[in-house]
């Protein structure tokens, strides 16, 4: 399954590492250039924005610094720019 996660720190990263452990396509997005490079070396997908994640992923992870910034994420405001894929028929954000 082709899968996203927005948000690759301290707790996104584990999750992401056990999900291409499973066999899982993971592609990600992180703020943070170095966050990306650890989710890029454990085997996933690097986007350059949110949006792009959603383009390529069924299913789209967030797990992001605490509420107002999963809430700014959710309105495509200042948080994360470029997050303004509309998610098609049959994919979804968890």
């Amino acid at each position: 399954m082709k899968l996203g996660f927005v948000g690759v720190g301290n707790i996104g990263l584990p999750i992401c590492q056990n999900l291409i452990k499973n066999g899982h396509e993971v592609h990600v997005h992180d703020v943070a250039p170095a966050a990306l490079e650890r989710a890029r070396a454990a085997g996933a997908r690097t986007a350059d924005s949110p949006a792009a994640v959603a383009r390529a992923a069924e299913t789209v992870f967030t797990c992001l610094p605490g509420p107002r910034r999963s809430k700014l994420w959710r309105s495509g405001r200042r948080c994360c720019p470029g997050r303004t894929a509309r998610f098609g028929a049959g994919r979804s954000h968890n």
